[in-house]
């Protein structure tokens, strides 16, 4: 008989990920775009940083930018990512959006990257 806590101390554990190491996942969504990365990511960064968290606080959102491609954290708990997409520019001025996530209740994140797509 499976215990239920085998079955959540994985989740916790992967609660305590840090941005590289969430990246080192397969990736849970991959979305591609007719639009430039920057437009992209520019959008996904303005709709999460509209979503609070509880006690009502802002989402923190970092964005940056290597050669192109756009990285954006989400941390929670204690300071964690939890969340990250990454934007990449592909050809004939598309982009591809790759979508990390740990954390449980998406919905609203996973709505705002297909959004800017």
């Amino acid at each position: 008989m499976i215990n239920k806590y085998t079955l959540v101390a994985p989740l916790l554990l992967l609660g305590c990920a840090s941005q590289d190491d969430l990246m080192r996942n397969k990736a849970d969504l991959v979305f591609r775009s007719a639009k430039e990365a920057q437009s992209v990511a520019t959008c996904i960064a303005e709709h999460w940083k509209t979503y609070a968290q509880p006690g009502g606080e802002t989402v923190p959102v970092m964005m940056r930018e290597m050669l192109g491609t756009y990285t954006l954290t989400v941390s929670c708990n204690g300071g964690k990512s939890c969340k990250v997409a990454e934007v990449t520019p592909a050809l004939d001025n598309q982009s591809k959006t790759t979508m990390y996530t740990i954390a449980i209740g998406e919905g609203s994140y996973i709505s705002a990257v297909d959004y800017c797509q």
